[in-house]
């Protein structure tokens, strides 16, 4: 797309948004975030997902977590705690990415570097898993397994582990078909 068209994709956008079209405030601020014209708004974009969210985007409140889980220039941290309940919210909504992103802040100890939590992690990631076959689905059966193979969160069961490895293999999931010493699937 020409810069003309982004421009004119803007000006539409912001006022669908203005007028409470709230899926208008979340194309708006994946433009401002992904700004091919040049430097991203990621503030803009952060208020617009925001706004989103606000008015049930369910993706807005997933890409508002992530910009929260990025650092900004200038800042080290980020801002697990405002995160977890966009997640828990977009999760709630049966946006499965959101579980599985959640899911991996208590795994990897996001949430208290001291403390991983596999107890909390392993529904989650069930539920991502479970959830549909979209391309996230094969990375969190993944993340499941290496739980049940574990004993991480739930009692260990490698043959659930190697199912689970058997379906995200078969989802063409790299890393699960190389623990089980296999090729992925050729695409169709």
């Amino acid at each position: 797309a020409g810069q003309r068209d982004l421009d004119k994709a803007r000006q539409l956008l912001t006022g669908t948004c203005d007028e409470g079209a709230h899926l208008g405030c979340f194309y708006l601020a994946r433009l401002s975030q992904n700004n091919r014209s040049g430097r991203a708004d990621l503030a803009r974009a952060r208020e617009l997902y925001q706004k989103a969210c606000e008015g049930g985007v369910m993706s807005g409140c997933t890409s508002f977590a992530l910009l929260d889980l990025e650092p900004t220039p200038g800042d080290s941290t980020s801002d697990f705690v405002r995160a977890i309940p966009l997640y828990r919210e977009a999760c709630d909504q049966r946006v499965y990415y959101a579980c599985g992103q959640l899911g991996r802040l208590y795994e990897n100890g996001g949430i208290d570097p001291e403390t991983r939590m596999f107890d909390k992690a392993f529904p989650l990631f069930e539920q991502a898993c479970e959830g549909d076959e979209q391309s996230s689905s094969p990375f969190y059966c993944h993340n499941l397994a290496l739980l049940y193979a574990k004993g991480q969160g739930v009692e260990r069961d490698v043959a659930k582990a190697r199912e689970l490895l058997g379906r995200a293999c078969k989802a063409r999931n790299r890393d699960a078909c190389s623990l089980l010493g296999e090729e992925p699937p050729p695409r169709l």
